[in-house]
């Protein structure tokens, strides 16, 4: 989930920050769905259903988010009685972040 980067750019983000080396394997080896938005991110789940691992990014461009994303997420989960599938986040932003983070552990 990510209006700008693809997944390997995310690694590189992700190791520059923190000690997230157990990401590489998810990030250079999975078949990712890129969601460039909202929209694309709505109609992937209901079109494929859950994925095993979602990584998220904050700011989209447009006045959806990644956290507008979470939450329709966390809705489409507990309307279906599914767990929350592994995450990260890989935003830039830091409240941005905090607020995904906030919105998939209810």
């Amino acid at each position: 989930m990510d209006d700008e980067r693809n997944p390997i750019q995310c690694l590189s983000y992700m190791l520059s920050r923190s000690n997230h080396s157990n990401l590489s394997f998810i990030y250079k080896e999975k078949d990712w769905e890129i969601c460039r938005d909202f929209w694309s991110f709505k109609k992937c789940l209901i079109e494929k259903g859950l994925p095993d691992f979602i990584s998220f990014d904050h700011d989209l461009g447009t006045d959806e988010t990644g956290n507008t994303c979470a939450q329709f997420l966390w809705g489409y989960c507990m309307d279906d009685g599914l767990d929350i599938p592994q995450y990260v986040v890989h935003s830039m932003n830091p409240a941005g972040t905090q607020n995904i983070i906030n919105t998939l552990s209810q």
